[in-house]
């Protein structure tokens, strides 16, 4: 928590830890911003799954992108666990519920 009071002093710039896996377009970062009375967490993430095509008619191969602009330290840090172990349905309900 202390890395945001730094960030701010040094031009307002966030910390931010990001996942790339090579070789794919899945992704995941997570940065931290406020200020010393309330801190919260924007995130986003990408990975390959089955989503809807046609009007939602068929479903085929394509990338999820979710993202939050508000997480709680605790779901930040489980959706970045629930990334890098590729449990992609429980990383849904997390951006879901945010």
């Amino acid at each position: 928590m202390g890395e945001v009071k730094k960030a701010k002093q040094l031009q307002n710039f966030s910390p931010t830890l990001s996942i790339i896996i090579d070789d794919s377009n899945e992704m995941a970062w997570v940065s931290a911003c406020g200020d010393k009375n309330s801190i919260r967490f924007v995130s986003e993430s990408r990975f390959l799954g089955e989503v809807k095509k046609s009007l939602g008619l068929h479903k085929g191969q394509g990338i999820f992108s979710l993202g939050a602009s508000s997480l709680s330290h605790s779901n930040a840090r489980k959706a970045l666990q629930l990334f890098s172990s590729k449990q992609y349905e429980p990383l849904r309900d997390i951006y879901k519920n945010a």
